[in-house]
């Protein structure tokens, strides 16, 4: 056997268990990009008038609050130190556009919105049949894999 032919079968035989195990001869990168899982619920009409605000989001195993003073004039929002797993947050608009619920345990399937200004219930919404897509902002291989649900939402006013 020449000496050519004992190099081609000593490189076969040690790059075969490379190749039976898989491994990937260039090795993988991975961005540190974070995704949490959530539902985000948008305002179809932005809220603007100044009050002090209290946001629930109940139902399906979820109960989360929020407490917010809104000042239409400078457009600014000032909540709770640790609203979560409720944020309230505002739009490009300057008014309050929607909140975010953070989930941690079990995808909620429905929730209930309630809104009130200065103790009076100004507006409610129940949104069923969430449907959430899954996101991973570094790739299938690198996680994280989140869960999110989106939905523009109309708050119904309280019947008189």
């Amino acid at each position: 056997m020449t000496i050519a032919a004992r190099r081609g079968i000593a490189v076969l035989l040690l790059s075969a268990p490379l190749a039976m195990a898989g491994c990937d001869l260039v090795p993988r990168t991975c961005t540190l990009i974070g995704c949490e899982d959530a539902v985000v619920l948008t305002f179809a009409e932005p809220i603007v008038a100044d009050g002090s605000y209290d946001f629930a989001v109940t139902g399906d195993g979820i109960d989360a609050r929020a407490h917010c003073t809104y000042t239409a004039a400078t457009r600014s929002m000032v909540c709770d130190s640790d609203v979560r797993p409720l944020e309230v947050y505002l739009g490009p608009s300057g008014g309050i556009e929607g909140v975010t619920l953070f989930w941690t345990d079990v995808a909620p399937r429905w929730v209930r919105l309630q809104v009130a200004r200065d103790n009076v219930i100004v507006g409610k919404a129940v949104v069923e049949a969430l449907t959430y897509e899954i996101l991973e902002p570094n790739g299938p291989e690198c996680g994280p894999t989140c869960h999110q649900a989106g939905r523009e939402i109309a708050l119904e006013s309280p019947a008189p």
